[in-house]
This record gives structure tokens, C-alpha cells and sequence, in this order.
């Protein structure tokens, strides 16, 4: 542990060989890991920094608390115990500090650590009056100090403000119990001006609260959060929200706060302060830090983002407000729009559970939205998920003072809350005053003609060639799969563009495509590949007619630029006929007939089918997309065993004889009413889907 009282051989030895290689007095610019840090260097690879600067009023002066950091890039292990650190004001008087805490003297190799001080001063000291002096022990001075340099505490101010990390509040000035170097800093991540039920407007804040501290930090009971308007006006502000509970060292976590009154006026855009206050034991109020935003500063608009900003202040999710429509009708307005959260983590990531409401930027109204789809519990690993919210509004609503917002609801039951995470404007939203269609009138397997010019090349050419409706395995809902087809028609190899397509419904409900993760980059010269693309469309039967949107969306561009909008219908396909169309393939049964391999308590079936099995094209395409599943059933549908064949590879079914081992049925389950069902499965990027293409009778 470091102590500052010894005297010992060994320690005026190794301050020797330190000092050997320092270069007393000098403050160098440091790595770029800590721009805009003053450093003061003990050799090439070992430096101090200054941090957590936090000053705090106590009934005799003010305390200054601040960390000396030692960062060792060295080969051996630096000795903290050699060093030591005061307080130095402008007149040049000087004033001792003292180590906060026990730690660890010794910095092994590759590592930094925080030495935190405190020092009295004197009332209304301030940082621009003020240095941190480090030294070295050096015994063979009368002082027994040897000066390394001397840090400006406004620049460490400044600079941890220009890093966001703003400056540490020391708490036990609010509560004796807690460790002398308890502390954190408070930042605004955002403000929401949010039209509630009630007829007002209430002010949502995301505070991020960090631990500056060495152990776990649970905030003090009396810390209370007042807002404060640009007349001074003060407001109450209430957690709102999941508990913050405690906070483990190093850690950031977000705590939403909610205006306890409704506010005058409102709208975003205004500016306000937010005030972390205490009430101490002795009854004064002791203000711990006072951050100041507008807000409505993080408000998307059409086809722009925002991150959600998760409990532990991470940002790897973001809200996209993909697009928007209006319908002007007599008796009412139908307003719908499109939202995509998304992940740039390479990691699987909990869903929000999510409301929404549209708003009225003039305070109008509030109208709560629906949820036209289902979602599942997780994102996969730089996923994606589509929402569409739908409601209807009074006929004379504004389409263009609309505002989505959009509500992550927390706990249960009486104890449940919701908060704003997404604030998505519809400035320019897209009316009319019909369902009408403007599509284009199209017929599955012609090329899509679609603006060429932009991400999608002259010379490729686009197709749906299939139009199925499946069913999603996980959540039992409708999911509609295209197949397209694009063809390289260059004599060079060409990029797959990254189109993107939306599926309109017969409502109007609009359902955002996703494209399958295992796709190519690039089609070689007169060369064909397909990709498929998901819709999850809730509610669409077979042969529902549809329209099929295009768009593409440029490198650093928020907004989509439409590319086409098609007319077609999803595809019926017989299941009680002995064709089966898999695209690119057409099977068709000649006969089947079968034999049961009886083995101990189960038996294998064994289904020998004689197809005529054709390739309707050439072309390219992932083999683990598709495949054919062979699921027997009981008399009461309930799957008893499974097989799987594909179309392509060494094993794939082939035209003429293919037999089909189903194993492992229980002979105790066999019963005259079992059949096989047989399935065009796809993985598609929210789970597996399927397709009844046909039954078999045993």
C-alpha cells in the first residue's frame, strides 16, 4: 500500500532510478489516447495525467478532489509510492493534499491507475487560480520534494469537457457515509418535450451518470433533480424509468427524469438546466452540478436516425425513421410510419418493449399508434428490425405538425412506466387524399423497371421471380419471401446493390424488407444470382394484392430516394397437386410409395419418391437458403420427426428414384391418420420459415 512516511534504503534507491530517467519540470504533449491532456513524463513510455476535478463548498473553505493518474507504457513496474502531489494557488501559497483512498503502489507494465487527492482551499477558490504540483520523494533535500512538473487545473477542466467526460462531483459532501472518493459526473444526454394525456407538455431528460469512484456507487437518498427554464423558473423533476440502482466503478448508467408539472408551453427547442441538488444532514442544499441543453436537439427527421440509448449508456442501437405517408379521408387521417432499430455490434441485443403516440408539435393532441407487426425477443448480430405504427386522427389533423414518438415501457402492473427513447419528425411527410394506387402494373419474372444510375448499374437487370407467402416457425405470423433475380449483363464483374424494398398491403400497412445475411458482393459477367428478401406481413393470405416498393439509399445519405413502386399479388400455390415450386425449381411426383424399418420402441419410415426434378434457369444462389423438409405428423397435426433434403450438392435430391429417411417415430405414436407433410423451408434473418407445398398419405 502507498504510505508517504517511510524513509527507507530501498525506496531512495529506486527514486534514484527513476529520477535517472525523468525529466524533471517538463509538461509534454501526451498519446493520442489522451489528446488534449497535459502529461508529465517520468521517461518516453511513463507519464501522470490530471483528473477528476471536483470542487466541493464545506462550512470552513472548499474541498478540491482530483485523481493523479499514472499510465506505465514501460517494461517494468513503476513504484507510485515515489511520487507525491500539492496544491499551489497564484499568490504561490501552497497547500498539502492527501491520498483519498488505499491503493496499490506498485503500476504493473501496460497499465494506469488513479491516485485520488484531496486538498482544503480556501472559499471561492477557482480553477484558473490553481496548479497540481507532482513531485518526487527526495530525501536529500531539505524540502525532501523534488518538483516534476505542475499541471493547470482549468486545462484538466476544459479538456475533460472537451472529451465528454465532464467533471467528477465528489459525493460525500452530500452523505458522510459514503467513500472519500465516491464520485461522478452527470451529462444531458437528451432533452424530449413529450405532449402527454394529460393536455401538457412534460420535459423528459436521459441523465448519464458515470462512477468515478474505486468500488460500486449507489447515488445518496437525498439527491433530488430540479429543471430550471431561461427565466430562472425551477420545476421538480422526478425518476422515470428503471431504477438506477447501483453503479459499479468505471460504469455509466442512464437515469430518465420527468417534470413533475405539466410546462408552459412547449414544443421543443428551448433551453433548460438541469440541477443535481442535495439536502444534508445539517439542512442546507448543496448543488452538485448544474448541466445545461435544449431540447428536441436530438429529433430525426424523415429518413434520418438517432441511437438508443440503452441503461448502461451505450449507443450501439439507433432508431432510423425509415418513412412516412398520410391519407387524407373524410372522416378521418391516416398517418403511418416506418421504423428500423438497428445494431453495429457484432453480438445478439434484447428488443425494447415499445410504444408509441403520434404528437402535436402545437400542442393539439396526442393519439396513440399502433404496432401493425410482431418482433422478436432479439436482434442478431448487426441486425436489424422493422416497426410500423399506424393511427387515425381527427379528418382536419396536419399531417406536417406531426411528431412520432416512441415509448419503452419498463416493470409491470401498477409499477410499470414508459419513457420516450425516439423522437422522429414527419416535416414533409407524404400526403394524399386516397388509397389509391400509383404503382406500376407488373408481372412476376419481367424485369423491374427501375431507375438505373445511382447504387444500381445500367447493366444489371432486376426480376421477382417468386412471391410466396411462409409461415415464421418462432412466432407463427405471416412472412412473405421475394425471390429476385439480377443479372450481370456487363462484361465485367459488378457489385450487388444494396436495394431496398418496402411491401404495401392492400390496407395500406406498409412492411419493410430485410435481404438475407449470406448474400454475394458481386455477379460475375453474364451471370445471374438470386437474393431473397423477408416481409413479416401479419394478417396478407395468399393471393392479397400488393405493392412492391423500391428504393435505394447512397453512402452518407439519411433519406431514400425512390426507385419504383409495382403492382402485383402474392402467389397461391396448389398443395394438392403433385407439383411442387421451389424457385429455380419445378418437382414434380410420379409415384411414392413406403417401408417402415421397425427397430426397439421406434421404427424409421422410409418414403421412396420417383420425381421429375428440373432446373427452370441457370442461376446463382446461396445453397444453405433453401431446402426441402419432410415432417411426419399424428392424426391431431403434431410433428413426430423431421427429415431434410436439399436441391443442390453431392446429396441432393435428383430426378428419378430418392429415398426419404424420417427416424426415430415411436411405434407407440403411429396411427392411421399420420401423414407427411412436405415444406420449402427458408432461413431468413428473423428464423426459419416454411411453405406447405404438398402432403403424403401413408
Amino acid at each position: 500500500m502507498i504510505s508517504h512516511t517511510s524513509g527507507s534504503r530501498n525506496r531512495r534507491r529506486a527514486v534514484s532510478l527513476l529520477l535517472a530517467a525523468a525529466i524533471a519540470g517538463s509538461v509534454w504533449s501526451t498519446p493520442a489516447a489522451y489528446a488534449g491532456k497535459e502529461g508529465i513524463y517520468l521517461n518516453a513510455e511513463a507519464y501522470f495525467t490530471l483528473e477528476k476535478i471536483g470542487f466541493t463548498s464545506v462550512s470552513d473553505g472548499t474541498n478540491l478532489q482530483f485523481s493523479i493518474r499514472l499510465h506505465n507504457g514501460s517494461r517494468s513496474a513503476v513504484n507510485f509510492g515515489a511520487y507525491g502531489a500539492l496544491v499551489q494557488d497564484s499568490s504561490g501559497r501552497r497547500y498539502s493534499a492527501k491520498l483519498t483512498a488505499k491503493r496499490n503502489a506498485l503500476v504493473q507494465p501496460g497499465q494506469e491507475q488513479d491516485y485520488g487527492y484531496v486538498a482544503k482551499l480556501p472559499s471561492g477558490a477557482a480553477p484558473d487560480d490553481l496548479q497540481v504540483i507532482v513531485f518526487a520523494w527526495d530525501y536529500s533535500r531539505k524540502t525532501y520534494m523534488r518538483e516534476l512538473g505542475a499541471f493547470s487545473v482549468a486545462a484538466a477542466v476544459e479538456a475533460d469537457g472537451a472529451n465528454g467526460a465532464g467533471s467528477a462531483v465528489y459525493l460525500n459532501a452530500a452523505d458522510e457515509k459514503l467513500p472519500a472518493d465516491a464520485a461522478a459526473s452527470f451529462a444531458v444526454a437528451r432533452l424530449y418535450e413529450v405532449y402527454e394525456e394529460d393536455g401538457g407538455w412534460h420535459l423528459y431528460a436521459d441523465l448519464l451518470v458515470t462512477n468515478h469512484g474505486s468500488s460500486a456507487l449507489t447515488l445518496p437518498s437525498s439527491i433530488v433533480y430540479q429543471l430550471e427554464d431561461a427565466e430562472g423558473n425551477m420545476l421538480p423533476l422526478e425518476a422515470s424509468g428503471p431504477a438506477l440502482g447501483a453503479i459499479p466503478a468505471g460504469k455509466t448508467r442512464k437515469l430518465t427524469l420527468k417534470s413533475g408539472v405539466a410546462l408552459d408551453g412547449g414544443g421543443n427547442g428551448r433551453p433548460w438546466t438541469v440541477h443535481v441538488e442535495a439536502n444534508r444532514a445539517d439542512g442546507t442544499e448543496l448543488t452538485l452540478a448544474s448541466v445545461g441543453a435544449n431540447s428536441g436537439g436530438a429529433i430525426a427527421g424523415l429518413g434520418g436516425s438517432e441511437p438508443y440509448i440503452r441503461a448502461d449508456g451505450s449507443t450501439t442501437l439507433s432508431f432510423k425513421l425509415d418513412s412516412a405517408s398520410a391519407v387524407t379521408l373524410p372522416d378521418k387521417t391516416v398517418v403511418k410510419a416506418v421504423v428500423t432499430l438497428s445494431q453495429s455490434a457484432a453480438k445478439y441485443a434484447s428488443l425494447p418493449a415499445l410504444q408509441a403516440r403520434f404528437q402535436s408539435k402545437s400542442g393539439a393532441g396526442s393519439f396513440e399508434a399502433a404496432d401493425t407487426g410482431s418482433h422478436p425477443a432479439y436482434l442478431s448480430a448487426n441486425g436489424s428490425e422493422p416497426y410500423v405504427f399506424e393511427a387515425s386522427l381527427p379528418a382536419d389533423a396536419d399531417p406536417d405538425d406531426l411528431q412520432l414518438v416512441l415509448f419503452e415501457t419498463a416493470g409491470s402492473g401498477a409499477a410499470s412506466a414508459a419513457h420516450p427513447v425516439f423522437v422522429g419528425d414527419l416535416d414533409g411527410v407524404p400526403t394524399k387524399d386516397s388509397l389509391d394506387s400509383e404503382a406500376v402494373a407488373y408481372t412476376l419474372g419481367e424485369k423491374l423497371p427501375l431507375e438505373t444510375g445511382g447504387i444500381l448499374d445500367e447493366d444489371m437487370s432486376v426480376s421477382l421471380m417468386d412471391l410466396q407467402l411462409y409461415q415464421n416457425e418462432s412466432t407463427g405470423y405471416a412472412t412473405a419471401v421475394a425471390k429476385f433475380k439480377l443479372t450481370n449483363n456487363d462484361s465485367s464483374a459488378l457489385p450487388v446493390p444494396d436495394l431496398l424494398f418496402d411491401l404495401a398491403g392492400p390496407d395500406g400497412r406498409v412492411y419493410s424488407g430485410v435481404r438475407q445475411q449470406n448474400a454475394v458482393s458481386s455477379i460475375a459477367p453474364n451471370t445471374s444470382y438470386m437474393v431473397a428478401y423477408s416481409f413479416q406481413v401479419p394478417g396478407l393470405e395468399p393471393g392479397a394484392d400488393v405493392e412492391l416498393r423500391a428504393y435505394e439509399q447512397k453512402a452518407g445519405s439519411v433519406s431514400r430516394i425512390s426507385l419504383g413502386s409495382f403492382a402485383t399479388a402474392l402467389q397461391i400455390d396448389e398443395t394438392d397437386d403433385n407439383k411442387w415450386n421451389v424457385y429455380p425449381f419445378e418437382l414434380v411426383t410420379k409415384e411414392y410409395y413406403r417401408t417402415m424399418n421397425m427397430g426397439s420402441g421406434t421404427f424409421n419410415y422410409m418414403l421412396q419418391l420417383h420425381l421429375d426434378l428440373k432446373r427452370l434457369e441457370s442461376i446463382v444462389y446461396d445453397t444453405t437458403l433453401s431446402a426441402i423438409q419432410f415432417e411426419y405428423t399424428d392424426v391431431f397435426g403434431i410433428p413426430l420427426s423431421t427429415a431434410t433434403a436439399s436441391l443442390t450438392g453431392a446429396s441432393r435430391m435428383v430426378s428419378g428414384r430418392n429415398t426419404i429417411t424420417i427416424p426415430n417415430i415411436k411405434t407407440s405414436q403411429y396411427g392411421s391418420g399420420d401423414k407427411i407433410n412436405v415444406y420449402e423451408v427458408i432461413q431468413t434473418p428473423n428464423g426459419q420459415v416454411k411453405r406447405l407445398l404438398g402432403t403424403f398419405q401413408p
